[in-house]
């Protein structure tokens, strides 16, 4: 093997390669913009807002991610291997096998999660300046953060697998669709709730983003069979 870089031209595999990444960046800088305007509209909201909000999304932020970085790296290969192999009724099974697992994992956790925010900010949080007030709106914020886990997660195992199908233009367009209705639900709500109706904005996005890959997911699935039905 060739220690040097080496430049073999713009050859098919390459092509598909930057086909596939291309709506990946474009995806992946529209959905970073999220939590860029979530901080704005909190800034609107008077001192402590955005701290508060930044407060409120660290449990969170570690539960979905551990959750959904341990799933994406078990499904990602297995879904891989059936769209390859054309195993139309393989991935129907895993569907119907993992999203009720998931469900009966993620629903209970969230629910738990959300019953004992308020314990877990004070015991994480509440010292120094930051006092049992702050614990309280926190907590607030946090518990409606925490109720996306089932929808959070659900989503990334429907993205890996419209990620499988070569499809990632999909997942583009969603999170063009999740970033709009993410700006518009946060003005509805933070007026409504302040800090955690953007809090209640980010559980409702996620809602709604996974009712478009699961639609978009079993569109693709039904193509494929379709597809496979002629050939044979």
């Amino acid at each position: 093997m060739s220690v040097v870089p080496r430049w073999h031209g713009l050859d098919p595999a390459l092509k598909q390669v930057m086909k596939q990444y291309a709506p990946m960046i474009a995806g992946a800088f529209i959905m970073s913009g999220t939590n860029l305007v979530d901080q704005t509209m909190a800034a609107m909201l008077g001192s402590g807002s955005v701290s508060v909000l930044s407060y409120g999304k660290k449990i969170t932020t570690v539960a979905v991610g551990i959750s959904s970085m341990a799933l994406s790296a078990a499904v990602m290969p297995h879904f891989s291997r059936m769209v390859a192999a054309r195993d139309w009724s393989g991935v129907r099974d895993t569907l119907k096998s993992y999203v009720p697992l998931i469900l009966l994992v993620t629903v209970p956790l969230a629910v738990i999660l959300t019953l004992s925010s308020q314990s877990m900010v004070r015991l994480l949080f509440q010292r120094g300046a930051f006092t049992a007030d702050d614990t309280l709106k926190v907590a607030s914020v946090q518990s409606l953060l925490l109720l996306q886990l089932p929808f959070y997660v659900l989503g990334i195992f429907f993205v890996r697998l419209i990620s499988a199908f070569k499809a990632n233009h999909i997942l583009m367009w969603g999170t063009a669709i999740s970033f709009t209705l993410n700006i518009v639900l946060d003005y509805l709500f933070m007026r409504w709730l302040g800090v955690a109706g953007i809090a209640l904005s980010t559980t409702i996005v996620y809602a709604v983003a996974l009712c478009y890959l699961c639609r978009m997911s079993f569109h693709l699935l039904k193509n494929a069979e379709k597809v496979s039905k002629k050939i044979e």
